[in-house]
């Protein structure tokens, strides 16, 4: 097969891991395991919706998952697919989840016969990929702790970009795992027609719980980091009206010492006063002095500024 397709056989089962589909491959593979075209059309780009349903003789569930793009520290959104059957599963991802490629190189090594079942392999890829999540959510939660501290810092550019890409992440987590809680619910309804067996389906149980704690930890950061934006916003809006008053303030000064300074600077050589006088220069600057100290003393009784 393809060094993109990978494969275990083993009790007559068969784990097909598709990591980068192109469409070629997931036709053969569609054709090998009486795939519906539109299911396998469904694993290559744009991304899909969660999702499940039941097809002819197996279950098709899209799942997305968040992963953390260290050079732009963005969250990102990527899927898998998985193809549900009595003798056989198949995932299709596009490589970037650590977890898929762990546990198929697990059940690769290992020799127990009975690891070998699709309710065993699915949990356990399932888990894997619920696992993978609470380290995101740890970082997210600590950088949000760190933000909040600089939260009075309206000078610094870098807190409020640093805010709004926690808030992108938390957003774009939020809808990668929105469905999660509804998807992993059908499967435990439809699952008894492609695998059985209790501890399969605690372990599904334990998926719920999983699904409700990151929804319940995402609600809680998405609650703060609003909040952090809120109240950055709000300093920086105060921070501006404080700036065009003190502006106002300035024009509301300077335009009557500036009139004052074209009356004097009038051609009218007969009539204007201090015209002739030898202070008369010093005169007119103490008058201008005098109205704008009066006009602060105005402004600041009336609590203006």
């Amino acid at each position: 097969m393809p060094n993109h397709i990978n494969e275990i056989r083993k009790n007559d089962f068969t784990w097909v891991s598709v990591s980068k589909p192109v469409k070629s491959a997931l036709n053969q593979i569609g054709r090998q395991f009486n795939l519906r075209p539109e299911d396998v059309e469904a694993c290559l780009p744009p991304l899909q919706r969660p999702k499940l349903i039941p097809g002819p003789n197996y279950l098709f569930m899209i799942l997305l998952f968040p992963i953390f793009n260290r050079k732009t520290k963005e969250i990102e959104s990527t899927e898998v697919d998985f193809f549900i059957g009595k003798n056989f599963l198949i995932t299709v991802h596009d490589n970037s989840l650590v977890p898929i490629r762990e546990t198929f190189e697990e059940f690769e090594k290992s020799k127990n016969a009975n690891a070998f079942s699709t309710g065993k392999i699915l949990t356990e890829v399932l888990d894997s990929l619920f696992k993978y999540c609470y380290p995101i959510l740890i970082h997210i939660s600590q950088d949000i702790d760190n933000v909040e501290k600089r939260v009075f810092e309206i000078h610094n550019q870098k807190v409020t970009f640093e805010i709004m890409r926690l808030k992108t992440n938390v957003v774009e987590f939020k809808s990668n795992t929105a469905l999660h809680n509804y998807v992993i619910n059908k499967l435990i309804t439809l699952g008894p027609n492609y695998f059985n067996g209790k501890r399969t389906y605690d372990r599904l149980n334990g998926l719920i719980e999983d699904t409700k704690e990151i929804r319940a930890s995402l609600d809680n950061n998405s609650e703060t980091i609003y909040a952090i934006f809120d109240t950055h916003q709000s300093l920086i809006n105060l921070r501006a009206n404080q700036i065009m008053k003190n502006l106002q303030i300035f024009a509301v000064i300077v335009f009557p010492l500036t009139l004052l300074a074209a009356i004097f600077g009038m051609n009218t050589l007969g009539s204007m006063p201090f015209h002739s006088h030898p202070y008369g220069f010093w005169i007119i600057a103490a008058i201008m002095l005098c109205g704008t100290f009066a006009m602060l003393l105005f402004f600041k009784w009336r609590k203006w500024y």
